[in-house]
């Protein structure tokens, strides 16, 4: 019943997977260096490294990063920092067009450089450094391609392993973390509105009917709860199933909201459920029916109907969940919310009470590998959903202290008429930032007087993290002399009575000023700039004239016109075609055999006659000298 078809189809899926989520992961933050993390940018990477007076193996041992190695190359920190994303995304793209580079040892080179960026700037996710680490594992070490048929299976498991970890990790912590919405099926009815990063079709989901909204939310807590547990079953037809539920899953939320590479990393690890008899289905392979016994077609049914009851078992408890519609109150989710805690769920986001009680033995052994990111928790960092709309922080500049004007982002929301946008892979960081420090008080977020300071003195760099055509920022001739922010509520618009629909994506209410009005030599700003030892000219260290600084430049040059989708895009788009030319060269030079004398035929089908005929003469010869007298005499 568990199948004995190999898993080498679905392994090479998902190290081509995993080498387009690397390329993707090294272009997006390569294109958002300069601003975040450049000289004149929020968060200089220069002062993210301080100097230190220790060799450099125990500053690798405390911070692993090969960025520490910038000052023995001769090169400032943003020039490594750009170094290393040029390197892996070259890397990875050799890796996604040819599959011989999908080897171990490219994928430790690849982590290894995920690894040293993830390291400043926590730009990387969690989940593709851990499922980077296991394709290590997975692939063969030195050489890709027909080799990885023949690795091992127990390897592959250990990807099934993190897809359970990650998908029932975030459904638990959907119930654990106390919040009622999850409870009581409304979820939902606000998640689309509030999440990060919602998408223009997050605007219909919206608009559901309640009852659909609420089925929903039963949907979900099943795929990521109950549907788990099937990856481990034996029946074949249960693991494909509960890969397509899970698929499902991801390309609705693909769709409703931009998540980064959340759900391609997630499609990729379901490929450990499939083997390679199901992927050879999909591309058109048909394997030969043996002939069975009356006796052997009625023993296959019965893992079939095993895989019904189960599947019927799990439909009618979203049923009557659904069906009952519990009404918690508050005694009753924090008594639920306990039971969940307590429940041991491996190395899931839960609070500090609960990880006091693992083993010490465990918990030394997560210290001695927690730099390395090889172990992560997963789950959502808030299932706070906000009743009165999205919080949504909305700078505003201007000349004369009088006439104010709102400073738009490419990508946050901010203008009511503006469709929120779609952007596939790529996620802003900043436009993120700007999210987390709209939940949160003024003080957790130190960068954004940094940013404040930077509009002021009208950083190229930084102003392209906001709108890439210059014509469309209001301050493009000069820089703002006044800065200030302010919290807004913004609600998706409802349809209109006759059931068209608005003109307009949102609505918006004034809540408080989030940062006060500033200017350069503002005492406020200078107070805020010395409480994080900063001072206000944030003097940039001078860059290293050398070659490999030179070529860095001269490619920022000519990518740096690109926005953030469109160069994912492109690299996407590049090497699909690669792929496609590949592929249409190796079906022509498939159709045109060449005859015994090493010239071509002009029908292939010439020469594959002629190889039959051939062996059906020699099969007829043996079955006469088998005749014979003489074989008989014998």
């Amino acid at each position: 019943m568990a199948g004995t078809a190999g898993v080498g189809a679905p392994r090479r899926l998902f190290l081509l997977l995993l080498a387009a989520s690397c390329l993707f992961a090294f272009a997006a933050l390569y294109a958002q260096i300069p601003g975040l993390y450049g000289d004149e940018g929020i968060a200089p990477v220069s002062r993210l490294l301080a100097d230190s007076d220790r060799p450099v193996l125990e500053q690798l041992q405390a911070n692993p990063t090969l960025l520490l190695l910038g000052p023995h190359l001769g090169l400032a920190p943003q020039q490594v920092m750009e170094l290393l994303c040029l390197l892996g995304a070259l890397l990875a793209f050799g890796a996604v067009v040819w599959e011989r580079l999908r080897s171990g040892l490219v994928f430790l080179i690849l982590w290894v450089l995920n690894l040293s960026l993830h390291q400043v700037g926590d730009e990387l996710d969690h989940l593709l450094l851990e499922a980077g680490f296991l394709a290590v594992l997975v692939a063969p070490f030195l050489c890709g391609g027909s080799a990885s048929q023949h690795h091992d299976r127990v390897t592959f498991w250990l990807t099934r392993w993190l897809l359970f970890r990650a998908t029932f990790g975030g459904g638990v912590a959907k119930l654990a973390l106390g919040d009622s919405d999850w409870w009581n099926l409304s979820a939902l009815s606000r998640y689309f509105e509030g999440q990060p990063s919602p998408t223009p079709l997050s605007w219909y989901c919206h608009h559901l009917p309640d009852w659909l909204l609420k089925l929903g939310v039963v949907v979900q807590l099943e795929a990521e709860i109950v549907v788990p547990f099937l990856f481990f079953a034996p029946i074949r037809c249960l693991r494909l199933s509960a890969f397509y539920v899970q698929v499902l899953l991801q390309i609705c939320s693909f769709l409703t909201g931009n998540h980064g590479l959340l759900n391609l990393l997630t499609a990729a690890l379901c490929l450990s459920l499939l083997d390679s008899d199901h992927v050879g289905f999909w591309l058109g392979h048909k394997k030969k029916r043996r002939s069975r016994t009356w006796t052997q077609a009625a023993a296959s049914l019965l893992p079939l109907l095993f895989a019904a009851a189960v599947w019927a078992v799990v439909v009618l408890s979203a049923v009557q969940l659904f069906r009952l519609r519990v009404d918690w109150d508050g005694k009753t989710v924090s008594s639920k919310t306990s039971e969940l805690r307590s429940t041991p769920v491996p190395y899931m986001a839960v609070d500090s009470s609960s990880s006091r009680k693992i083993f010490p033995e465990v918990q030394k052994a997560y210290s001695a590998v927690q730099n390395y990111r090889l172990v992560n928790s997963y789950g959502l960092e808030s299932n706070a959903f906000w009743d009165d709309g999205r919080p949504e922080i909305i700078i505003e500049g201007s000349v004369d202290n009088t006439t104010w004007t709102e400073i738009d982002f490419l990508y946050k929301i901010g203008n009511e008429n503006v469709a929120p946008p779609f952007m596939g892979p790529y996620l802003p960081r900043l436009d993120w930032w700007m999210w987390q420090a709209a939940h949160a008080p003024r003080d957790r977020s130190p960068w954004f007087t940094v940013l404040v300071l930077r509009l002021l003195q009208g950083r190229r760099d930084v102003v392209h993290l906001l709108q890439m055509d210059e014509g469309r920022y209001p301050f493009h001739q000069s820089p703002p002399r006044f800065i200030r922010a302010k919290l807004y509520r913004y609600h998706f618009t409802q349809r209109r009575a006759d059931g068209t629909e608005s003109p307009q994506w949102w609505t918006r209410r004034y809540v408080d000023d989030f940062y006060p009005t500033v200017h350069f030599t503002s005492p406020d700003l200078q107070r805020m700039l010395t409480q994080q030892g900063l001072t206000a000219e944030l003097l940039t260290p001078p860059t290293p004239d050398s070659p490999i600084g030179q070529a860095l430049a001269l490619a920022r040059n000519h990518i740096s016109a690109l926005s953030g989708p469109l160069l994912l895009l492109a690299l996407a788009a590049t090497a699909a075609s690669i792929h496609l030319i590949g592929a249409a060269f190796g079906h022509r030079a498939r159709s045109a055999p060449t005859d015994p004398r090493g010239r071509k035929t002009k029908d292939g089908q010439q020469t594959s006659d002629r190889q039959r005929s051939r062996k059906e003469n020699q099969e007829e010869r043996m079955q006469e000298s088998e005749r014979s007298p003489r074989k008989r005499r014998k």
